[in-house]
């Protein structure tokens, strides 16, 4: 029964119904990409574009001893790759990076093991365009 109705709506004479397929794919699309925002990306899989602030989760494997409490125990922050190396992130290490090329005081220690990235969320859109005249 599906396979005669996708035939029927395949068939010309029902064209109508062909403008109906093309949000539903707009919609799945957008749908997919939502969901590749919300999932954790294990490195070994793929990592970000250079210089792309995104979320990580990273495992100190030998932290200082006043920090022995945390060793091995994954936590999250926000970093950035560059040039085959891992920065904790902020606005300054970004532009020393895009400048400089270098920014030693913000690279990830070699002890510190990031596992996995999530591409952060997108920025909220503003609800009214209308301004406030003040």
């Amino acid at each position: 029964m599906k396979i005669d109705r996708a035939i029927e709506i395949l068939n010309p004479e029902h064209r109508e119904h062909y403008e109906s397929i093309d949000p539903v794919n707009e919609a799945c699309r957008m749908g997919m990409e939502a969901l590749e925002r919300q999932r954790w990306i294990p490195c070994s899989e793929r990592l970000p574009e250079e210089l792309e602030p995104v979320n990580v989760v990273w495992v100190n494997h030998n932290p200082a001893p006043y920090y022995r409490y945390m060793k091995d125990v994954p936590q999250k922050a926000t970093a950035v790759y560059y040039r085959e190396a891992w920065y904790w992130w902020s606005s300054v290490c970004e532009d020393l990076l895009a400048e400089y090329g270098v920014n030693e005081t913000d690279q990830v220690d070699d002890d510190v093991e990031i596992t996995h990235w999530m591409p952060l969320p997108e920025l909220p859109k503003e609800e009214n365009d209308e301004t406030i005249d003040g």
